[in-house]
């Protein structure tokens, strides 16, 4: 069988631990291209097991990857490109029942770089001549059968077919959010660095709204245990995981657990708009810490993201913890670090 070509997309600063996760389970895949927030691989696996990847948002069809002019005029170059393209390979993975002159489109489009034109006059320019190409009929946000991507990276552009609904991201399910949580790509691609084993005693102690814990699910373990200081969060967490996971109302500082109980660590503890003063992190770090040096085997490991680098860095050195950050990761905004302590 032939391999076809995806794009994947994740949050800036994981495409390495997609990478990770892509070779991990899709055997004979292979990296084409990585940049911000992308990865283009290849591979002969079927739909239903690339869908199986959880450290990614969105996953596309790749149709080609070309050059782009800086300048508005160079739009018509671009329309002559991709009119010229052949798309029925990267379509094959929609499953469309109807001619392409009866299917409506959609093409939204990104752009970095010094460009005379808007994404808006890129995406129009792309979809023109997908029309004139295949006769496609104009959908929009609603109403559509096949959605293109555009992204326009200097004088590079790349275009793809979307396979994944706005759903896929939240792993199709209606959830309760607590204040600040991480969606579940970047709560798994946590997940995945902390390298799950079926004898894992697994903990988040600061589980919020039980994102991780849920993810943590998706492998076999020994435990899963979730617990949280705020009785709304640990509400929230038992509506949102599933059964296996075991969810408390405990303070990070004062857990009910033994000493060596657990042998992995991954949570997201309050940085950014969680925090309420700032000046509370370094004691709350500190104490969270020494807790987790109790509760964990002598091989324990933990893996944590925040953006008090400062703080999680102090607190380890005053422990006696060696850290090691592993990846910036772009969020909300800020750039928080995800680091393996222990």
């Amino acid at each position: 069988m032939e391999p076809s070509a995806f794009l994947v997309t994740m949050a800036p600063g994981l495409e390495g631990v997609a990478e990770s996760e892509i070779m991990s389970k899709l055997g004979q895949a292979s990296v084409q291209a990585t940049f911000r927030g992308r990865v283009i691989f290849g591979c002969t696996a079927g739909l239903e097991r690339i869908l199986e990847l959880r450290c990614i948002d969105n996953l596309y069809s790749y149709v080609a990857w070309f050059r782009v002019g800086p300048h508005k005029t160079d739009l018509q170059d671009m329309r002559k490109t991709i009119f010229k393209l052949d798309i029925a390979p990267a379509l094959r993975h929609l499953g469309l029942d109807k001619p392409l002159s009866r299917c409506k489109a959609i093409v939204s489009a990104s752009r970095s770089g010094k460009h005379t034109y808007s994404r808006f006059d890129a995406a129009e320019a792309a979809l023109c001549a997908l029309q004139d190409s295949y006769g496609f009929e104009r959908g929009d946000s609603s109403n559509h059968d096949i959605a293109f991507r555009l992204d326009i990276m200097a004088g590079d552009a790349l275009l793809s077919v979307k396979l994944t609904p706005p759903s896929f991201r939240f792993r199709g399910q209606t959830r309760g959010f607590s204040l600040a949580a991480l969606r579940p790509s970047v709560a798994h691609a946590l997940v995945w660095l902390s390298n799950p084993q079926p004898d894992d005693v697994f903990l988040d102690p600061f589980c919020g709204s039980g994102t991780i814990a849920s993810e943590r699910a998706a492998y076999d373990a020994k435990r899963i245990i979730a617990s949280d200081l705020s009785i709304d969060a640990v509400s929230v967490a038992h509506q949102n995981c599933p059964s296996q996971v075991e969810i408390h109302n405990w303070d990070c500082r004062n857990l009910g657990l033994g000493s060596s109980e657990v042998t992995k660590l991954v949570t997201n503890p309050p940085w950014g708009t969680q925090i309420g003063e700032v000046e509370e992190i370094p004691e709350l770090y500190i104490g969270f810490l020494k807790e987790a040096r109790r509760v964990l085997g002598a091989h324990g490991k933990i893996v944590l993201l925040t953006d008090q680098s400062q703080a999680i860095e102090d607190a380890c050195q005053k422990l006696d913890l060696s850290f090691r950050p592993l990846h910036r990761v772009s969020l909300h905004g800020l750039v928080p670090t995800v680091y393996e302590i222990g």
